[in-house]
């Protein structure tokens, strides 16, 4: 019976040892290690309404939130340099009276709230992009992609139909997106085709791929603000040209506000 007893003690001091040791590790995980964790790197969060990345870093009890917009005013994050963690409610205090809360800290992202919003910022670019996406969308930049590309390759013209096009006596707009369209814009702009196709028939899209000097040439002499240059058209952005009667009406690239293009869905050309 005492061997029996004996053998019960050793394994529940066993126990409760592996349960102190994996409280303590929580712990030091949670409360320590968080302030170590999330400092000396950049942390991004795509903002879908301005189109602006938000930039956190902590370093060396020093801190700086870049938070730009269209008018560049002064954020109230500015004046905050220096931080204190508070490691009990896991949160910066800083020494303009501001405070920023960690919610959870993963590998690649934090959870924080941030002036009682709830924002997540990531340790790169893309993710934070694409989570944001998602989260608006229902579903990710590359399945949007995909179920708006029919669109663009409904209403495809070679490089014949190009010319007629811009030499018709109606108003014609035409879409240009090619490999070096990087931004979020190049994805959004085939949901505009998409509308613009609904509204209108002289809607067309050229792929820049099938550019050439000739092309370049014909296009210059139309308007020497359509550059001889591949880059003109191969940009991050996409470019849509608005022409009649061999004449240049406008043209721009489409950059929306964010996730918002409201201001391209016009019936006028």
């Amino acid at each position: 019976m005492k061997r029996i007893n004996k053998g019960y003690f050793i394994l529940m001091t066993m126990l409760i040892v592996i349960i102190l040791l994996i409280i303590t590790n929580f712990l030091r995980y949670n409360f320590v290690s968080i302030e170590k964790t999330i400092s000396d790197k950049d942390w991004y969060r795509y903002d879908n309404n301005t189109g602006y990345f938000e930039v956190i870093n902590f370093k060396n009890n020093t801190f700086n939130y870049n938070r730009p917009d269209d008018n560049n005013v002064q954020n109230d994050y500015d004046n905050c340099k220096k931080y204190y963690f508070n490691k009990k409610d896991k949160e910066f205090n800083f020494d303009c009276g501001k405070s920023i809360r960690i919610v959870e800290l993963n590998k690649n992202s934090v959870d924080m709230i941030i002036d009682g919003k709830n924002k997540i910022f990531f340790d790169d670019i893309e993710k934070s992009i694409n989570y944001e996406f998602e989260s608006y969308f229902g579903k990710s930049m590359e399945e949007f992609k995909k179920n708006k590309a029919q669109a663009k390759d409904f209403i495809k013209i070679n490089e014949k139909k190009l010319f007629e096009v811009i030499g018709s006596d109606e108003f014609s707009k035409i879409l240009f997106i090619g490999n070096n369209c990087s931004s979020v814009d190049c994805i959004l702009a085939l949901d505009i085709l998409e509308k613009w196709i609904a509204k209108t028939e002289n809607v067309y899209y050229f792929d820049v791929n099938d550019l050439n000097n000739n092309i370049l040439g014909k296009l210059n002499k139309i308007n020497n603000s359509l550059l001889k240059d591949y880059n003109f058209y191969d940009n991050i952005y996409p470019r849509v040209i608005i022409t009649k009667k061999n004449s240049l009406v406008d043209q721009y690239e489409i950059k929306c506000n964010g996730f918002n293009c409201n201001k391209y869905n016009s019936n006028e050309f």
